[in-house]
């Protein structure tokens, strides 16, 4: 070999090996950039697992809510019937208390009126039997004033 072909053929050596130590470098970084993603792919399917797991349990919270809501809401729905009876019932007992006392106050006032009517009789028959009395006392002084 003559020393031009010796020559090219080190540099292209060279020229290799240069070429082979980049490969080699680019394949290393490439390798840690492959294991980098695949720790984050790693770690990704960790999170999402947990907000798996928390949406999860989210849900199942809402679940309770929403079933306590429902609940809650029969619960007020059989209150307001309730309250709309005991109105009812108030209403009607109102009604009655009402009319009771009507008729207690007629009966009062019939009381009064029979009071009154009855003060004067006695007070009417009193004064006849005073008048009686009166008159009574007066023919005697006449008779006994007649005598004397």
């Amino acid at each position: 070999m003559d020393d031009e072909t010796l020559e090219t053929f080190l540099r292209q050596q060279q020229e290799i090996e240069s070429l082979a130590e980049d490969i080699a470098c680019r394949v290393a970084s490439l390798q840690a950039r492959q294991d980098a993603v695949l720790e984050a792919v790693a770690g990704a399917r960790e999170m999402s697992a947990e907000v798996h797991s928390g949406t999860k349990r989210v849900s199942q919270r809402l679940d309770l809510a929403c079933s306590a809501m429902n609940t809650v809401s029969v619960v007020l729905k059989d209150v307001a019937e309730m309250v709309m009876l005991a109105w009812e019932r108030a209403k009607a007992l109102n009604k009655k208390i009402v009319d009771t006392a009507k008729v207690i106050a007629d009966e009062q006032n019939k009381l009064a009126d029979f009071t009154v009517k009855f003060m004067i009789q006695v007070g009417g028959e009193k004064a006849q039997a005073a008048a009686r009395k009166i008159n009574a006392e007066t023919e005697n002084g006449t008779q006994e004033g007649g005598s004397r």
